[in-house]
């Protein structure tokens, strides 16, 4: 009888001491589900960007109104024409044709908020951002936020047509270029095909931020897996050929309006007068810099079939 019982007791003990036919220690309570993660992802940046676009309505409506008078858009072959004559000419168009919608605050807002949207969305794929990390993906988007509303009046002094648009607008195409370079097959030396093509086609339309997508894809090569070590130091050559030569080739034979010091920071505004306003472009420094710790930072989930 005393034997029954001592197996009884010892039967309880293992089953509560296992779940699932292993150890309970190898089973340890979750504090956040994978479901509450995916809702935190969706749902954080959705709602800082309306916060801050119902913001943007309420306090800066006539400094909108006012940015879409300071911005021409013609709906032209020439007017299209007259941007292309330097690199990020396409950049320029789209940021004053989107600029245009200011005119009615609210729909300018929803435009702007819209890409910063799809600027995290991108962000989040091209750089295998886990949800619990989701609050990460407002920095680039505050940063661009930063840029536009920091300007003073410089509003009134900047060249550069198109502003609040052009460096979320740039930022998107950047971070496009990482997810399709990520997205190439490995074989074949299609990704180092990638790199030329891609840098080569861009510049001309969007001027640094090609640049910038280009440099983010020599680092991201360090960080793929199943990828072979001589692919990873070819692309890495090609990119550093293809970021600092290509410009050079332009300038040389195509963009010769442009001055040969800023061949490589078209599309980003030029803060200067009798001197250069380093401040200004801090945001600038801040995007390039988060952009740059996502690449270095990324983890592939699972395994990548390279060959």
């Amino acid at each position: 009888m005393k034997t029954e019982k001592k197996t009884n007791r010892q039967k309880a003990k293992a089953t509560t001491a296992t779940h699932n036919g292993k150890p309970t220690s190898e089973h340890p309570q979750k504090g956040i589900s994978a479901k509450a993660l995916r809702w935190w992802a969706c749902l954080l940046p959705i709602v800082a960007v309306v916060v801050v676009g119902a913001a943007l309505l309420m306090y800066e409506s006539l400094l909108l109104f006012r940015v879409q008078e300071l911005n021409l858009f013609l709906y032209t072959p020439l007017f299209l024409k007259q941007q292309m004559v330097v690199s990020g000419g396409l950049l320029t168009y789209l940021g004053t044709y989107f600029t245009q919608y200011f005119y009615h605050p609210w729909i300018g807002v929803s435009l702007l908020c819209g890409w910063w949207l799809l600027l995290m969305w991108l962000t989040k794929r091209a750089f295998a951002i886990p949800n619990k990390w989701a609050a990460l993906l407002l920095i680039p988007a505050v940063a661009l936020l930063i840029s536009d509303m920091d300007l003073g009046y410089w509003l009134f002094y900047l060249k550069a047509r198109g502003h609040y648009f052009v460096g979320t607008i740039g930022a998107c195409l950047t971070v496009a270029m990482v997810w399709a370079y990520r997205s190439v097959p490995g074989k074949w030396f299609l990704r180092t095909l990638f790199i030329v093509l891609s840098v080569a086609i861009l510049y001309p339309l969007f001027g640094f931020y090609a640049l910038l997508g280009g440099a983010l894809i020599g680092i991201i090569t360090w960080r793929l897996k199943d990828y072979k070590l001589l692919n990873k130091a070819i692309d890495s050559v090609v990119t550093i050929l293809s970021v600092g030569g290509l410009p050079l080739l332009y300038y040389r034979f195509w963009f010769y309006q442009t001055n040969i010091v800023n061949i490589y920071w078209t599309g980003i505004p030029l803060f200067r007068l009798d001197k250069d306003y380093y401040n200004y472009y801090i945001p600038y420094y801040i995007l390039a810099a988060s952009l740059v710790l996502f690449a270095i930072a990324l983890k592939e989930r699972g395994k990548r079939r390279e060959e």
